[in-house]
């Protein structure tokens, strides 16, 4: 299936977040006419495209893209970056957020309150999933199912 969306960059200061991820991959910020946020993270020749509803925040956003990316993106060229202390560092510092004290509980694990801050964003806050893949020179985009990958009730 082939979905044109056409997103303009956005000029601004990158979050920790986002920084995290420029080191070493390629990260686009843009919004859509409509005015939906959406954040294109490349590790490798395919894409994660994560795109967000009017009223969400681009922090919102950017801690929901490194989470995902962390914690559950299958990204084979992720392994060795998911293991830096400093990739961990930042998501200790995501899941910190006073926005996010609700999730927190010293008997669970980062991923498992990683997921619930996922899960609580993905439901409040509309955020899909695209994966892009390049054929030939063409562009294919297909939605990925969160409801599955974050084991959530739609």
């Amino acid at each position: 299936m082939v979905i044109s969306m056409q997103y303009c960059a956005i000029t601004r200061e990158p979050s920790l977040s986002i920084l995290e991820l420029k080191k070493n991959y390629s990260v686009e910020v843009g919004e859509s006419p409509d005015r939906k946020l959406s954040i294109e993270f490349c590790p490798d020749n395919t894409c994660d495209l994560f795109v967000a509803d009017k009223g969400t925040s681009l922090g919102e956003l950017d801690d929901f893209v490194y989470l995902y990316t962390l914690f559950f993106s299958d990204f084979y060229t992720l392994n060795e970056w998911k293991k830096f202390d400093s990739s961990l560092s930042v998501a200790k510092k995501i899941l910190s957020k006073k926005k996010y004290q609700l999730f927190l509980d010293n008997s669970k694990s980062d991923l498992e309150i990683a997921k619930n801050v996922l899960c609580y964003l993905y439901k409040e806050r509309k955020i899909k999933l695209y994966y892009i893949r390049y054929d030939e020179g063409v562009r294919n985009v297909s939605q990925t199912n969160l409801t599955s990958v974050l084991a959530v009730e739609p």
